[in-house]
């Protein structure tokens, strides 16, 4: 894989190559190429999880804008005078660890009679960099539109905000987008205290923002934030339009209700996202308290990522039923639950909770160490018939994944196919289930096939649904060694880690590896089933088979970064 560096001097050679091509471009009025700079500025591919990183799209986006400076004296006259194309005020160190501020005081110099977006990383490495934030928004905060601060200190975190509050004590300051990440909680692991007994685990809420937020708020129309708590108290969404809450453990359940509860004044809400978040409780309540549940009449999507069932539960509740769309993507922590440490997948009280879930779109992703993934999907389906979109991560598909995605029509006692003695297991436990999903989009990515066969049962998967949209990216990049290493591990379980997961299975024989194919060949496989199909097909996309090349759906989808 390329560095960033390696990748942005590619993208310079590409672009002085454009030059050459487009030279009459210079004929063009100083208008029309300004506009044309900054589409090519931010026109950002991202084919690598890399390209996630903030810092990664603010170096190219200004790596592209100095390029442009330096082609010719035209082009330079008209981007120093172009003052949209410095809007962008970053403040991050170099990739040598170096920390300037050269590029922020430009872009502060030169966007005059524009609004200005803050990209900033304060770091305890640097601590000039939070004295440049702090000044920055002390001396030109009422000129921000975008703040953006992430930073692996809730104390800077902190005193940046202090300065801009402090400045909006005495002048107008209108801040349209406010995203805050405390990298520190990111990726930690947060686990709830054991239930029924033992001596509990001491949880360490997440940092607060600073008192006077929430005259900041006020005026906020997309709100992100990451590993920091908000204090309900005080207030107002009343200009919310998208908000986003990730990796929080808010303490007492009554902080995440209250939370909800100010929500009930986003009349123009769009967008809700929680993403982990935890909080302690000994019970939920059987039914939405009396101020549930709330109106969002705007809401279009609801985006619910690793969290608990009993939250779970409680945000679809406290929701007044509308169009929107609502997308759960899965994770272990979703069979956690107050009644159950973890559930199993196949224990019907947990399935009875699913189904009183309205749930459109499910991502779902293996994890190293799963081996019994496909009964989990199948199960899922057969829980939450509402599903009209499943997306698949990461799977080996063989036909044991494929026939979870169909539904069990037979009435015999038993199935010739070994997916049918499962399903029919299942059949024996829940004999009233709720039906099957339809599925309208199916997309399985970043996954890989060792029996090329089993890519012939698509046609089958698809005459069981109302398919429109079948998104395919199978390749031959393979896990499978890994994957049984982890899976089944030599070591015994020990009996006080808890309760027993699908990755501790008694070992396997030598793992002998499965036959691999190259990419030609997978692709003219996918052709194949894809002909059988004649007139019925629908409509074909083609991701990447490749796991580093595109980001995860779990990285994606949940990134706080939306520059």
């Amino acid at each position: 894989m390329m560095s960033d560096q390696d990748s942005i001097q590619q993208t310079e050679g590409s672009g002085k190559q454009l030059v050459k091509d487009i030279a009459p471009a210079c004929q063009l009025p100083d208008e029309i190429l300004s506009h044309i700079f900054l589409l090519a500025m931010y026109s950002i591919d991202i084919s690598h999880s890399r390209q996630l990183s903030c810092t990664y799209t603010v170096r190219l986006i200004y790596r592209r804008l100095y390029a442009f400076l330096g082609v010719c004296s035209s082009w330079r006259r008209v981007v120093l005078s172009s003052s949209s194309l410095w809007t962008l005020v970053p403040v991050l160190e170099q990739p040598n660890n170096q920390w300037g501020s050269l590029a922020a005081q430009q872009s502060l110099e030169r966007a005059v009679g524009h609004r200005l977006r803050l990209v900033a990383y304060p770091s305890n490495t640097q601590p000039g960099i939070e004295d440049f934030i702090v000044q920055t928004l002390s001396q030109h905060g009422h000129r921000f539109d975008t703040i953006n601060i992430h930073s692996d200190s809730a104390d800077s975190i902190r005193h940046s905000l202090a300065s801009l509050i402090k400045v909006a004590d005495g002048t107008y300051v209108s801040i349209k987008e406010l995203s805050l990440c405390y990298s520190e909680s990111i990726g930690d692991e947060i686990s709830r205290p054991h239930i029924g007994g033992g001596t509990p685990i001491n949880f360490h809420a997440s940092p607060p923002l600073p008192a006077g937020v929430e005259s900041l708020i006020e005026s906020v129309r997309v709100l992100r934030i990451c590993g920091m708590s908000i204090v309900p108290e005080g207030l107002s969404f009343t200009m919310l339009t998208e908000i986003r809450l990730q990796s929080l453990v808010l303490g007492p359940k009554s902080a995440f209700v209250e939370l909800l509860e100010v929500l009930s004044s986003s009349s123009q809400l769009r967008t809700l996202e929680l993403i982990s978040i935890l909080t302690i409780h000994s019970n939920w309540p059987r039914a939405p308290e009396k101020k549930f549940p709330i109106s969002l009449p705007n809401l279009r999507d609801v985006y619910l990522e690793d969290l608990d069932l009993d939250t779970l539960e409680f945000v679809l509740q406290s929701i007044a039923p509308g169009s929107y769309t609502t997308t759960l993507n899965w994770t272990a922590r979703s069979c956690q639950s107050v009644e159950a440490y973890s559930y199993t997948s196949t224990n019907i009280v947990f399935l009875e909770k699913l189904s009183r879930l309205k749930i459109d779109v499910l991502l779902f992703r293996r994890e190293l160490g799963e081996v019994s993934i496909h009964k989990d999907v199948y199960y899922l389906l057969q829980a939450m018939p509402n599903i009209t979109t499943l997306c698949l991560d990461s799977f080996y598909v063989d036909s044991e994944v494929l026939d979870a995605l169909v539904p069990n029509t037979e009435s015999g006692s038993e199935q010739e196919s070994s997916s049918g003695h499962w399903q029919h297991n299942y059949k024996k436990q829940n004999t009233n289930p709720p039906g099957f999903a339809q599925l309208t989009n199916l997309y399985i990515f970043r996954s890989h096939c060792h029996d090329l066969n089993a890519l012939r049962d698509l046609p089958k998967v698809l005459a069981h649904h109302r398919i429109q949209e079948l998104g395919i990216g199978i390749g031959p990049d393979c896990d499978c060694k890994d994957h049984h290493a982890y899976a089944y591990p030599d070591e015994p379980e020990s009996p006080g880690w808890g309760p027993r997961t699908l990755m501790y299975r008694s070992p396997p024989p030598e793992f002998i590896a499965p036959p691999t194919y190259d990419q030609e060949t997978i692709d003219s496989e996918i052709e194949h089933a894809w002909g059988s199909l004649e007139g019925s097909a629908p409509r074909l996309v083609r991701f990447t088979g490749a796991s580093s090349d595109r980001p995860p759906v779990f990285g994606f989808a949940s990134h706080i970064w939306q520059l």
